[in-house]
């Protein structure tokens, strides 16, 4: 082992190396989340892709990593030779982190970005007003109001692993069973920001929004405080439920899943094995509620899994 630790070592060294650097898609990403977009347009070209513009992201469940399964458990599982039941725990860390948030804003938001990565917010009465601009009217806020939104999302995971692994040789030589128990913290953030251009002060005309005329000081000051607190206006009789956007950080803990399974292998020797397994993983991880925009999510978004396939592997040299 102290030989393979150098080598290791590179190897990590590489790999986070290798994540930071940007994508060619990555040219298009929007300023640091402390920078506001401009309320000046300039003429950017950006990569949407066929699947951007959905609100939900459903990211890979946490539990799941082959890498993370194996390494440091590889010469005590799938053991030659036994003749008895065995068994081996091991308990594994690992860190996650997004790292191309105009990517993931482009998911959610779509075609509906002005030059990739501003959400335009204009009043109904604004001069040239974008053809791709939410109304602000629809917010609570004033008819000339104008503002420019940019996202920089954020993820980062800790997982916990704790495996089990037995050899049932004593039952039939090659069958084994396997648990694991992912334990996950996660934090999600969009890290919203808005540049106001012009705070308006038109009021909403009686007959518009109401019977009577809604002035200005009834109105939102701005469209991040509307979707975070989500003031009534006008006839309308309740609060925004859904899909509010929420400036600080989500997070949650807890258990993603549990996910056994059953193998065995046919072929069985010192240097190599073959075999097939079935799998089940019980969900216990948090469903979507869409409250907020970008809600995090431990597990696979409450879905039974059920599956099977082959595990192989061959030591083809040895140094000793």
């Amino acid at each position: 082992m102290k030989k393979k630790a150098p080598i290791l070592a590179l190897m990590t060294l590489i790999t986070i190396l290798l994540s930071q650097i940007k994508s060619t898609r990555a040219i298009c990403c929007h300023p640091a989340p402390s920078i506001c977009a401009p309320c000046g347009e300039s003429d950017r070209s950006c990569c949407i892709g066929i699947c951007d513009g959905y609100p939900y992201l459903l990211t890979r469940p946490q539990g799941r990593n082959a890498a993370r399964d194996l390494v440091g458990n590889q010469s005590f599982v799938h053991k030659y030779g036994m003749g008895k039941n065995y068994a081996t725990t091991s308990l594994a860390v690992e860190y996650q982190r997004s790292f191309w948030p105009d990517q993931i804003s482009r998911f959610l938001f779509g075609d509906d970005f002005v030059n990739c990565y501003n959400l335009y917010i204009q009043g109904s009465s604004v001069e040239d007003r974008h053809p791709k601009a939410w109304l602000a009217d629809y917010f609570g806020l004033p008819m000339d109001f104008d503002s420019r939104i940019t996202f920089c999302p954020k993820i980062q995971s800790v997982i916990v692993d704790i495996d089990l692994y037995v050899g049932l040789d004593d039952l039939t030589k090659g069958v084994y069973a396997k648990f694991d128990l992912p334990i996950v913290w996660t934090k999600w953030e969009l890290n919203p920001c808005e540049k106001i251009c012009n705070k308006g002060i038109e009021p909403f005309p009686a007959g518009y929004m109401s019977q009577e005329e809604i002035p200005r000081e009834q109105l939102s000051s701005n469209f991040l405080q509307y979707m975070r607190c989500s003031k009534p206006f006008g006839d309308m009789k309740q609060q925004l439920h859904y899909g509010r956007i929420y400036q600080g950080a989500l997070k949650k803990t807890r258990l993603a899943e549990i996910r056994g399974t059953l193998g065995y292998n046919f072929v069985l020797d010192c240097d190599y094995h073959g075999g097939f397994f079935v799998q089940l993983s019980i969900p216990t991880g948090n469903k979507r509620c869409s409250k907020y925009l970008f809600e995090p999510i431990v597990g696979n978004g409450k879905h039974i899994e059920l599956g099977g396939g082959v595990c192989t592997s061959w030591i083809f040299h040895r140094s000793q």
